[in-house]
């Protein structure tokens, strides 16, 4: 019987599957075959696709845009408003963070699960055209800057569960907690999005801020 032909070098990449007819009527199949190379980006649960370790290090984005939030006209009150503003996300290797959403946040820990560090944040104060009528006996307050420390577990890539600690930069002695979950969405297209559930509290100096009134106040108000 005549000699099967050496495979050509084509055929050693196939798949293992794939069989080659030889010279002679011979039937040969290709046992094992070098397996593709990988993907250089894998696809998380979002539908987001994760970046290696290396690239992550190397790697800036930057997400700029406009929003509106709906809110009460200041902490207490009981009309709302809707505030146009602007939306910007700067994120430097996964470490360094400035959010018009979660304010500047630097991680001094950085685990697979964990991450910890410092935050700052700002909140808002009231206006003369925030309290409309309520001005000739409301206080105004100015916005606040925050500065203190966070802590937050991961157990899942989409979700995270966290704490922080704040107080305001200001001489008010206004000290904040909360806890939040937040988990991403799954991202249709270039489109991303989050749902974030928090609840805060706040010291007897931010009670008093932002909730009480002096006897004048009072006064006016007809309240005691």
């Amino acid at each position: 019987a005549p000699t099967s032909a050496p495979l050509p070098a084509a055929a050693v990449a196939a798949p293992a599957e794939q069989r080659l007819q030889a010279t002679g009527g011979d039937t040969a199949q290709v046992a094992a075959a070098p397996s593709a190379p990988p993907l250089p980006h894998s696809t998380s649960a979002t539908g987001k696709p994760e970046t290696s370790p290396a690239e992550k290090k190397a790697e800036t984005t930057y997400a700029f845009g406009a929003g509106i939030e709906h809110m009460p006209r200041w902490f207490g009150a009981a009309r709302h408003k809707n505030e146009p503003i602007p939306y910007i996300n700067i994120n430097w290797q996964d470490r360094i963070e400035f959010s018009t959403v979660n304010g500047l946040r630097l991680d001094v820990l950085h685990l697979e699960k964990w991450r910890a560090g410092i935050v700052g944040t700002m909140t808002w104060g009231r206006s003369d055209s925030d309290l409309g009528p309520l001005s000739a006996h409301v206080t105004t307050l100015k916005n606040t800057l925050q500065a203190g420390v966070y802590a937050e577990y991961l157990p899942h890539p989409a979700i995270s569960v966290g704490a922080r600690l704040r107080r305001d930069l200001q001489n008010t002695g206004v000290k904040y907690a909360d806890v939040y979950v937040s988990a991403d969405l799954p991202a249709p297209g270039p489109i991303e999005h989050s749902l974030t559930l928090s609840r805060e509290a706040m010291n007897t100096a931010g009670m008093r801020r932002f909730f009480g009134v002096d006897a004048a106040g009072a006064q006016g108000l007809g309240v005691q």
